[in-house]
């Protein structure tokens, strides 16, 4: 909720609008808005979240390491982790619509905390050194466990959540889930990413019922892509369909629920159970549905019959475990 008096940012060319809060950087109150803004560290140590004030007042909150050249603050840039609004702004700045945009990164990470739910094993990672990787909500990273294989998997955070990452895997990953238990403290688990193309379009937030379809462990990759939602208090109509026999984040779920009259979840035992939904839903809904699946391959396959079944052929399909990592560019 914004104060009275917290000024409101206007980013061009987007035209995107979001309000800075009073004890918040630029950076922070864009991020936690759902704008993907760009940046690499939130500390002011990589300069990546440049942009330039073109109206409006800002004040300097935290130092900076990365140095502005005179020519640039003439010209009027700055970095926006360490600047908050002091009127209405209006800032050139580059954002990342599409996952192309984002460069590819690779972060040293380290476990902050584990909890077991079920057959479920939540891992919490901090990146070191003031880092942050830069994502679109719904995208994956590689995660390397000392003795593993690399492992590609959704990030579960936010990408609001600057400078950590969560991860949920299923203990039948019993490798991976005893390497990760059993990592030395001075150990580290090495993060590169972004992947795939599976996020939410924002341009199609307005007009459409958002209806996310998921299983098991793969809610790791639906989660921040509602939280990304709820950032841009838009609030268009969604639905969450877990099919799982294990929902161990079901408390998370019934809490948007509970808190948004935009958001109905339901908790579900096969996938058999999500073409009824899917019907209700398609001849009840006064909106257009736009579906997002992201689910294990038989599942996702069933999934996808169920679908062209009831005729809805607006689909967001999750691949990224069988893509191809796109190269590095940067």
């Amino acid at each position: 909720m914004s104060a009275p008096d917290d000024p409101e940012v206007t980013l061009l060319p987007s035209g995107k609008q979001f309000v800075s809060h009073a004890h918040s950087s630029v950076l922070e109150s864009g991020l936690s808005a759902g704008i993907a803004l760009p940046y690499r560290c939130s500390n002011g140590s990589c300069g990546e979240c440049r942009a330039r004030v073109v109206n409006g007042e800002v004040e300097q909150i935290r130092f900076h390491d990365y140095t502005v050249t005179a020519a640039e603050k003439n010209a009027g840039v700055l970095l926006l982790c360490s600047h908050r609004a002091l009127t209405p702004l209006e800032i050139e700045v580059s954002e990342a619509t599409v996952a192309e945009d984002i460069p590819q990164q690779q972060l040293n990470t380290r476990i902050c905390h584990t909890e077991t739910l079920g057959n479920t094993l939540v891992v919490r990672l901090k990146i070191l050194r003031g880092k942050a990787l830069w994502y679109l909500a719904g995208q994956y990273a590689r995660i390397t466990v000392p003795g593993c294989t690399p492992q590609l998997l959704p990030v579960a955070t936010c990408p609001c959540e600057a400078g950590y990452l969560e991860c949920h895997l299923s203990t039948t990953q019993s490798d991976l889930c005893n390497a990760i238990m059993s990592l030395k403290k001075r150990e580290r688990i090495v993060v590169e990413g972004p992947q795939g193309s599976f996020t939410v379009d924002d341009a199609t937030l307005h007009g459409f019922h958002h209806v996310f379809i998921t299983t098991d462990e793969h809610f790791a990759a639906v989660k921040p892509m509602i939280e990304h939602i709820i950032a841009t208090e838009v609030e268009p109509r969604c639905t969450l369909l877990w099919v799982a026999s294990n929902h161990y984040k079901n408390n998370l779920c019934r809490s948007w629920a509970d808190a948004f009259d935009w958001f109905t979840y339901q908790a579900l035992a096969n996938t058999k159970a999500v073409s009824s939904e899917l019907s209700t839903l398609h001849k009840g809904s006064p909106s257009p549905l736009k579906v997002y699946v992201s689910a294990a391959t038989e599942a996702r396959n069933q999934l996808e019959q169920q679908l062209l079944s009831c005729g809805i052929n607006d689909c967001v399909i999750d691949t990224t475990e069988h893509q191809v990592s796109r190269p590095n560019n940067r």
